[in-house]
């Protein structure tokens, strides 16, 4: 596939929708297969570059990105991937006394905390699969309206989830506005936040400082600086 400006592409998402079309296309499966290689062994060896014997001591920034995400680095350790059969995280956590901390959903909590979404705040209390319980209300598949939720976070329009969903545009753009309809208050705070003059402050009281080139993206900034500042919280 190519890009907008003509050049040749073959990443991730690309190979993800020729292998919807085609999922039997033994090149694909083959070219898949090399690539998820290739990143593992790729991140085992960043890892080897940052090892002191047995023992990693990993950088970590407090404000790693622009919205305020906390991130460790050299190696980095949060994007290590997590499933069979390059499963590079449990290799790290299969050591003696090595443990991991999770806050489960926190950016997904945070946002429904942010916003006041009873509907949202209600799947948590009852300890729900939020997002099984967003696609059931829309429709959809739990995987969709996991892509749906983090998307419209991001400030995804309808052509975006098209995308995403590899869906038609129509599709989209009915999905998108009964996801408006069945969260009213989480698009209200959205809404709502398109009115702050480019800084405001999080739960805590630290300012943040919105992107001006990424307007469509104040809620996003939100949710991962406020989720930083409730880790750094736990961790005093």
């Amino acid at each position: 596939m190519r890009t907008k400006s003509g050049t040749l592409q073959f990443d991730k998402e690309v190979r993800k929708k020729l292998l919807e079309r085609f999922p039997k296309d033994g090149k694909l499966l083959v070219a898949n297969e090399i690539s998820k290689v290739n990143r593992a062994i790729q991140q085992v060896k960043k890892l080897l570059e940052y090892s002191d014997k047995d023992r990693f001591y990993p950088n970590y920034i407090m404000l790693g990105t622009a919205t305020g995400r906390f991130q460790a680095r050299e190696p980095e350790l949060h994007n290590l991937l997590a499933k069979e059969p390059y499963n590079i995280r449990d290799l790290l956590l299969g050591g003696e006394g090595v443990f991991t901390i999770d806050f489960k959903s926190q950016e997904d909590r945070m946002a429904a905390y942010l916003s006041r979404d009873p509907t949202d705040m209600e799947d948590f209390k009852r300890g729900l699969d939020v997002h099984q319980e967003l696609a059931d209300r829309l429709g959809i598949e739990r995987e969709q309206g996991k892509r749906v939720r983090h998307s419209v976070r991001y400030g995804a329009g309808v052509h975006f989830l098209r995308e995403q969903l590899n869906i038609p545009y129509q599709q989209a753009e009915d999905i998108l506005e009964n996801y408006k309809i069945k969260y009213e208050q989480t698009f209200n705070f959205i809404e709502n936040l398109s009115d702050c003059d480019g800084v405001t402050s999080s739960i805590f009281g630290r300012s943040i400082k919105f992107s001006p080139y990424k307007e469509h993206t104040k809620f996003n900034w939100m949710v991962q600086g406020n989720s930083t500042d409730l880790l750094l919280r736990a961790l005093e």
